[in-house]
């Protein structure tokens, strides 16, 4: 079998036959991303392959600084032929992460490249890919459209003024760029740059705030102003190691007259706060995506002097399912529990959390509580595949709304695709072994709304 043929983890018959006629054509609708949609709004073309592939993208980062590559060449001031040199020695060393298949996947379906990329090729793959990037169909727009992408949700400060969106909503580009809601910094009371965040908050939102109340007024104004701009959803990497709503007030009072707070003042305080923004979900009708167990900035000596989301970040080992699961309690018993998506980042949650999105779906909506796509350290082939296994067992498959990238880069839609083998993988060998049945259209509509229609009309675009 060759490498990355068309029978690529299809290993049998029915597999193949479930990609080829029902999840090779479906549509994308990339509902976490953080795709810049000011790239898009400009629509301008990239210089070369490096400055689109390296330059932002932590995944690609981390495994240059494994492979023994000086910063320099990873976020450096070195040319960007020697960079993409040092990404090419890299792929050769990454046999079994997923950043070989999406490399060459992405390779393949942009620029005709059906070959692994290696030192001696890449001064030739270097210039092919940066000449296809000067072509009208690999501006960022031509190439969100080729990849047929119906939707994209990016990820966006309540602060960000949405400018960007603006300019999209009025232009004739045919995919809809929609903002996400994410408030992260708001929930950071102990972190560093909150009172200067809080000033920027109140100075856009118009509302003074100088205790907890005023907090959530002026969220409440920037999320009436993401409503307006389309928003159907939120965000948040969500730190719960307990759940006690009370005292949010004081630790926000104490803070912005310079004071300290102890953990568990800090813990109160983010605890009040999600349960207000729960609230405000539920009323806005928006989907609450909560990303759990990211351990930040976990080593500091290069993050000092690079700066955050650029790959020193780990995976966290603590306890929340009880704390979590006291979060969705509180929020359905006062009938304010929005449609939710959980994420782990720790794999030995997994089952876990899948059994505690299907505790809490209900209200006549299919897969209200959702546990969502193998994210970010979890995102492996092992990973997708022991993803889909739990939700299969714990849960309803056919109710799953499927994969996103989670990406920085347009050329990420690939991992669309590396999802929707994995799926027609597992569920054709199950066909053929007897486990399903050998329905082709039934199990092929199965697929279909886990590619596309689930998550389609889960996020109300349907």
């Amino acid at each position: 079998m060759g490498f990355l043929n068309n029978q690529f983890l299809l290993n049998t018959n029915r597999s193949q036959e479930l990609y080829r006629c029902f999840a090779s054509a479906m549509p994308i609708f990339d509902f976490h991303c953080h795709i810049e949609a000011k790239e898009l709004a400009e629509n301008k073309p990239y210089e070369n392959i490096t400055r689109l592939w390296l330059g932002g993208d932590h995944y690609k980062w981390r495994a240059m600084r494994i492979n023994g590559v000086d910063e320099d060449l990873i976020t450096g001031k070195a040319d960007d032929f020697t960079k993409f040199q040092a990404w090419a020695d890299t792929i050769q060393h990454a046999i079994g992460n997923p950043l070989y298949h999406w490399t060459h996947l992405e390779l393949a379906r942009y620029f005709d490249i059906d070959y692994p990329l290696t030192v001696s090729n890449c001064e030739y793959v270097y210039r092919e890919c940066s000449e296809r990037l000067q072509t009208p169909d690999m501006l960022p727009q031509n190439i969100v459209s080729r990849s047929n992408v119906v939707a994209i949700c990016t990820t966006d400060d309540p602060a960000d003024d949405l400018r960007y969106h603006a300019v999209l909503a009025k232009s004739d580009f045919d995919t809809k760029v929609l903002p996400t809601f994410r408030p992260d910094r708001a929930a950071q009371i102990d972190k560093p740059g909150f009172r200067d965040y809080i000033e920027k908050l109140s100075a856009i939102s118009g509302v003074k705030i100088n205790n907890f109340t005023g907090l959530c007024d002026a969220l409440s104004k920037r999320a009436d102003f993401f409503e307006a701009n389309s928003c159907k959803s939120s965000d948040i990497s969500l730190e719960i190691p307990d759940f006690n709503p009370i005292g949010a007030d004081t630790a926000i009072q104490i803070v912005l007259s310079g004071g300290e707070l102890t953990a568990e003042q800090a813990m109160n305080f983010r605890s009040g706060l999600y349960l207000f923004l729960g609230e405000l979900y539920h009323k806005k009708n928006w989907v609450m995506q909560l990303h759990i167990g990211a351990l930040r900035s976990a080593s500091t000596a290069l993050l000092s002097r690079i700066g955050p989301n650029t790959g020193f970040d780990a995976v966290d080992d603590y306890s929340y399912i009880r704390p979590l699961a006291a979060y969705l309690n509180t929020l359905q018993n006062a009938g304010h529990l929005p449609k939710t998506i959980l994420y782990n980042l720790n794999g030995k949650d997994t089952q876990a959390l899948a059994a505690l999105a299907a505790t809490f779906c209900g209200d006549g909506i299919p897969g209200k509580v959702q546990y969502g796509a193998a994210w970010w350290f979890l995102d492996t082939l092992e990973g997708n595949r022991e993803q889909l296994k739990k939700l299969s067992g714990l849960y309803l498959l056919p109710r799953f709304i499927g994969m996103l990238t989670d990406s920085r880069s347009l050329l990420s839609y690939t991992r669309h695709e590396y999802f929707r083998r994995i799926l027609c993988g597992m569920l054709g060998e199950q066909m053929e072994n007897g486990l399903i049945p050998n329905d082709l259209k039934y199990i092929g509509k199965i697929i279909q709304d886990i590619s596309f229609n689930n998550a389609y009309s889960f996020f109300g675009l349907a």
